[in-house]
């Protein structure tokens, strides 16, 4: 009777423990489980960031394109009206040195 009753007591202590197991084994799945779901989410989120951050990128770089190109041709307009005035200034000048040696002429013949 006392080896029928200490081998209750194991089976009834190694039924208990197997229950603990068990609750354990699928605590610890569902968990996994939980964590797999938010690394899924995390990795989606990421790349969603990863997209966008790219298109930004690509939006900036075309934009800086855009505002290299209008500095360059604001640029090549300076360089035309500035090699346009003094193209103007020296006609002028030309003209202004030529008036000067036809009075100066002028003079010397009236002397």
């Amino acid at each position: 009777a006392g080896k029928v009753a200490r081998w209750c007591r194991q089976t009834h202590r190694m039924e208990s423990d197997m229950t603990k197991l068990v609750h354990i084994k699928t605590k610890a799945q569902e968990e996994r489980r939980t964590l797999q779901e938010k690394l899924e989410e995390m990795t989606c989120e990421l790349e969603e960031q990863a997209d966008y951050t790219q298109r930004l990128e690509e939006e900036l770089m075309r934009q800086h394109g855009e505002a290299m190109a209008s500095k360059d041709d604001e640029i090549a307009a300076l360089e035309a009206k500035i090699l346009a005035e003094d193209l103007v200034h020296k006609v002028e000048s030309d003209s202004l040195k030529a008036t000067v040696s036809s009075l100066e002429s002028e003079v010397a013949s009236a002397r």
